[in-house]
């Protein structure tokens, strides 16, 4: 089975996050043209990698954006290849050990803001 991207899946998870979210918090304006570019380039390397699977997920407490990837190995010889551009775009990543795969975890913080009006709670 051909691997479908993750923008779709990125962009249903923000509409139902924005619509939990709401009213006290919208989506920032800029943060669509971050994603979709941050999508791209997850795209790219999850294809390269020959993932095992690829999962989104939004932390409701911190709201932070999650693209999880799952695959064998990846290796990185050195600055040029195209996930050192990824990681610029992110707010921090972790590799960590998921049985016997390599877990990517790509994170993105600051996608939604406090609306105005809305206090802390």
């Amino acid at each position: 089975m051909d691997y479908p991207g993750c923008k779709g899946f990125v962009d249903d998870l923000i509409n139902e996050a924005s619509a939990e979210f709401s009213p006290a918090y919208t989506l920032c304006k800029n943060a669509q043209k971050r994603l979709d570019k941050v999508c791209e380039l997850a795209d790219a390397l999850a294809e390269e990698l020959d993932c095992e699977s690829v999962d989104v997920s939004v932390n409701t407490s911190s709201k932070q954006l999650t693209i999880m990837v799952l695959c064998d190995d990846i290796i990185l010889k050195d600055g040029t290849h195209p996930f050192f551009e990824l990681i610029k775009m992110l707010d921090s990543f972790a590799f960590s050990k998921c049985k016997e795969l390599l877990r990517i975890e790509l994170n993105i913080d600051g996608l939604w803001e406090r609306a105005s009006g809305q206090q802390k709670t």
